[in-house]
């Protein structure tokens, strides 16, 4: 565990010098990096703060999302914002995009990474550790505007109605395999079950057969985490989602 934290803040270091130098061109001004090494950072940035920027006389207090995992293979369509897991105690919390403690105003979706990495073998899973990067896109998004964006087809009260729901038929029953199947079925017109995920498309996310998000849940890692993925397109147009690097001729 303390190697894989350790892997993971040095990854998130690379990551945070590597878009530094993308944010000054960008005109962001960063007021403070927050070290998660110190207790004080530590505790920051678990309450979902990773940089604070400095926007017309205010503070801004941005977290950073960056698809670590998929470095140099991305190519998925969204984004997926965690509701729950489980944490270190066996018990299933609200995850960063609805737990109360965060304080996050922004998000920065840091997807389609490209550079150097290596794979490292760790307990049985293999973990990614980057060397060096060169390239991403950079999507910017207030946490306010993505509520607002999913709450006009699918509210907060529906969203843990169905989470309750999915817990209990995957977590709380000794049902076999085929009736929790049977069970989801009967809850989301339309799953999804692969070797490592399910996922269930609740008809609110679903316009002319065309899935605009979905849940997912993860089978294979020991937090479980329930996440609501949700499509750029779904994004940009209804949760006012911008691409801020690379930057485009429109902009």
């Amino acid at each position: 565990m303390r190697e894989q934290k350790r892997i993971d803040i040095e990854n998130a270091g690379i990551v945070s010098k590597y878009v530094m130098p993308i944010y000054k061109d960008l005109g962001i001004e960063i007021k403070e990096v927050v070290n998660p090494t110190t207790p004080e950072g530590s505790t920051l940035q678990k309450k979902g703060v990773d940089i604070i920027i400095e926007e017309n006389g205010k503070e801004i207090y941005v977290d950073e999302k960056a698809r670590i995992d998929y470095i140099n293979r991305d190519g998925i369509p969204g984004f997926a914002f965690e509701i729950s897991s489980i944490n270190t105690d066996g018990v299933r919390r609200k995850a960063w995009l609805y737990a109360p403690d965060q304080l996050t105003h922004r998000y920065h979706l840091i997807t389609s990474l490209e550079g150097e990495i290596q794979t490292i073998p760790l307990n049985g899973k293999y973990y990614t550790k980057i060397i060096s990067l060169t390239n991403c896109i950079i999507r910017s998004i207030d946490k306010d505007g993505l509520l607002r964006g999913i709450h006009k087809y699918l509210s907060k009260e529906r969203i843990f109605d169905y989470e309750g729901k999915i817990i209990d038929i995957l977590e709380n029953s000794q049902d076999s395999d085929k009736q929790k199947e049977e069970k989801l079925e009967r809850l989301f017109n339309n799953i999804a079950i692969e070797e490592n995920r399910i996922k269930m498309y609740p008809d609110e996310l679903t316009v002319n057969g065309r899935h605009n998000g979905w849940f997912v849940y993860t089978l294979r890692k020991r937090e479980r985490p329930l996440n609501l993925f949700l499509k750029y397109w779904y994004l940009e147009n209804q949760c006012s989602a911008r691409t801020i690097y690379p930057v485009t001729e429109a902009q």
